[in-house]
């Protein structure tokens, strides 16, 4: 899995420790054995970090998607918005003086360039707005596919990938993990075999 760098720090350490590895050899002796041979420690310990913890670490990982870009993860939220007005002053420009183009010193274009710099200048705004739309596409996928964007979808995943590995979910095994996991970041919080089934099946219901 492609985490930013923050949540892959969180895993890196966690595995380092020992109540936490404890857990996860537990769950390997239950391995199926269509699944010998299969580690997916890294991919269990992601997925508990980040039902545990689905807030931490929430600035970095967002500024992470907006490195190169130079902008902050607030600017490239808002230029969206930026372009769409950008978009209305071409827009207006274009209509309050349609030849605006043309009106230029130095070279003179004939007609097949102004004709083609007109079409330019009248396609910009849409071009803009196309723009716009893709960015904030982007950034909602961004948004949502960030640690920080909630637990029962984690949750969920920590207990399919553990059915997937085992033949069966093994509710108990998993909460022990998440409650190791949970004590290794400092998290207050506490889970059990019955919880875990109950939101697995709340999650079940919202995507159906």
């Amino acid at each position: 899995m492609n985490y930013p760098p923050e949540l892959r720090k969180r895993v890196d350490l966690l595995l380092t420790r020992n109540e936490v590895h404890e857990r996860l050899k537990k769950i390997s002796t239950l391995q199926d054995v269509r699944c010998y041979g299969s580690d997916l420690s890294r991919e269990l310990t992601t997925w508990a970090c980040r039902a545990v913890s689905p807030h931490q670490g929430r600035p970095t990982s967002l500024d992470h998607w907006a490195e190169g870009t130079g902008k902050t993860w607030k600017a490239l939220r808002e230029f969206p918005n930026r372009l769409e007005k950008i978009a209305e002053e071409v827009e207006s420009i274009n209509k309050a003086d349609p030849s605006f183009y043309a009106r230029r010193r130095g070279k003179v274009l004939g007609t097949f360039e102004l004709l083609r710099l007109q079409e330019e200048c009248m396609q910009l705004p849409v071009m803009i707005r196309g723009y716009a739309k893709t960015l904030k596409e982007r950034n909602t996928a961004v948004f949502i596919a960030t640690p920080r964007s909630g637990s029962s979808n984690a949750l969920f995943q920590l207990s399919e990938t553990v059915k997937f590995l085992t033949g069966a979910y093994h509710d108990q095994e998993v909460s022990d993990l998440l409650n190791a996991v949970a004590n290794a970041l400092g998290e207050r919080k506490q889970f059990d075999a019955t919880g875990i089934a109950q939101a697995r099946s709340r999650f079940k219901k919202r995507k159906t």
